[in-house]
């Protein structure tokens, strides 16, 4: 501290000129030192992968603000193998084991604990179920939240989904069965985000009954956008204290409005004497003394922005590929409508049992997974797919790389739910390399409630409509773009009535 004290005091007395000169000549010769050492000599140094990647932090942050960031890891993975650099201080695998090795604590080794790419910012500083870095304590975290999400609970709201599924397929009717048809994205968005809205807080924000989106789905993914700019600019620690001046203001001024809204709603749910039962009972209930009104709102939002956002996506690619597979659309189609002799027959559970369907939902899910970056780990110095990775490497399994890769899939970009049927599947896939919900500790918890909505959603549309893709032009995968979450091209569908 003595020596700090004494270069302060010297700096104070050098003249502003020369310190701008110095900074000048300081900042290329540490660039210059540190892409030696990062190429020469970091532990990584025998990875394979892009030279400018092992540099520094510029080309993976340009890679990750491109939009493309999943094509990007997938393009690596073709050229250089299994295991890529991608950035000084980080590896992206694309193999079925790394899933297991990186996410799972089996064999009872050290947990790979998440990175500070899950770190709270100023703007929400509360920690909760995806961005708690102790295991001990976000196992506590799960276990207040976990029994809302049981399969006996999910049955128990039901009919809150069931409300908001038959209003949707009524609305639909009325806005899509015309020559332009309607924009079926922004439906499946309105239809996922009030029925979990309505779980999370104890009640929906009728954007099915009003057919136009609530203020909080069109700032949603802005919010997501900025915290993902925020932890671009953590690369680069100098750079820290310009963060409010980087991100675009309209970005801050949605997540900060998104965040407000969502306080007011949890302090709406705490004061309810509403007795129904949503993802909060079982914590108000017996957890009440454990977590604060901020965490419960930190959490509840993460449950509104996975449990709708990442469904609606899946429901809208799904829809995409079967409407351009017109074989497995009749075959779904058929399914559907011949095991069932009405429409209030449907049911989860009853949509559960149909083989095809399933294969269906969990082929869209590989082909074109809701969430298509590498959720990044810390590596406690252990071994990922046979190699050894030093303490305090970031590592990943790049989600869009593994189920596209011919190793692990045949024809991977080829939409194919018989190669989820046993009985049909003539070549041999290695199906655990598509892991949309993750594993381990910290798989999705809101799984079961996005197969329920899928299943329903799906059955009762196709069971009540004929499905028409209005644009041939449309590339999906192409006119995709990512930020953490896929920001959806337009699909627009005319209906006619069975």
């Amino acid at each position: 501290m003595a020596i700090l004290h004494q270069l302060l005091g010297a700096v104070k007395d050098v003249p502003a000129w020369k310190l701008c000169v110095y900074v000048t000549l300081l900042f290329p010769l540490y660039a210059i030192t540190m892409g030696i050492y990062n190429t020469f000599f970091h532990p990584l140094r025998n990875f394979p992968g892009p030279k400018r990647a092992a540099l520094s932090n510029i080309w993976y942050s340009h890679a990750w603000l491109s939009g493309k960031y999943p094509h990007k890891m997938h393009a690596l993975h073709e050229k250089y193998g299994s295991v890529v650099r991608v950035a000084p201080n980080q590896l992206s695998f694309s193999t079925s084991s790394s899933w297991k090795d990186i996410y799972t604590n089996h064999n009872n080794r050290p947990t790979f604990r998440k990175t500070g790419f899950y770190d709270a910012d100023k703007l929400d500083p509360e920690t909760n179920i995806v961005r708690e870095p102790d295991p001990a304590k976000h196992s506590q975290i799960r276990n207040m939240f976990s029994q809302s999400f049981s399969p006996k609970s999910l049955l128990e709201q039901e009919p809150i989904v069931q409300g908001y599924v038959d209003l949707l397929i009524e609305q639909i009717g009325k806005y899509g069965t015309g020559k332009d048809g309607l924009e079926i994205v922004r439906w499946y968005n309105y239809c996922t985000f009030d029925i979990v809205g309505d779980l999370a807080f104890g009640e929906g924000f009728n954007a099915v009954k009003d057919g136009k989106p609530h203020f909080w789905i069109s700032i949603i993914l802005d919010s997501v956008y900025a915290a993902t700019f925020i932890y671009v600019t953590k690369r680069f620690p100098w750079l820290a204290k310009l963060i409010p001046l980087l991100i675009p203001a309209h970005m801050v001024e949605h997540r900060i409005r998104h965040l407000n809204y969502g306080r007011d709603k949890i302090k709406r749910r705490i004061n309810s004497d509403n007795k129904r039962k949503d993802f909060l009972t079982n914590v108000l209930d017996n957890h009440r003394d454990k977590i604060s009104d901020e965490a419960l709102s930190s959490n509840a939002q993460i449950f509104v922005i996975g449990g709708s956002e990442t469904t609606a996506t899946t429901l809208s690619a799904l829809t995409y590929f079967l409407l351009r597979n017109p074989h497995t659309y009749q075959r779904l189609v058929s399914e559907i409508t011949s095991s069932f002799t009405s429409y209030s027959q449907i049911t989860s559970t009853a949509a559960g049992k149909l083989e095809y369907l399933g294969a269906v939902i969990t082929e869209t899910l590989r082909v074109y997974p809701p969430l298509p970056v590498g959720l990044p780990r810390t590596s406690p110095g252990e071994t990922v797919d046979g190699y050894y990775i030093p303490k305090g490497v970031a590592v990943s399994t790049s989600s869009w790389a593994a189920v596209h890769d011919p190793k692990n899939f045949h024809e991977p970009w080829a939409f194919k739910p018989e190669r989820w049927l046993d009985g049909e599947c003539k070549e041999k896939d290695v199906r655990e390399a598509s892991q949309p919900f993750s594993l381990g500790p910290r798989a999705c918890l809101g799984r079961n409630l996005a197969i329920i909505e899928l299943r329903l959603i799906v059955c009762k549309m196709l069971y009540t409509y004929h499905l028409e893709l209005l644009d041939s032009k449309l590339d999906w995968v192409r006119d995709s773009t990512a930020y953490l979450l896929w920001i959806k091209p337009g699909l627009r569908v005319r209906l006619y009535r069975r």
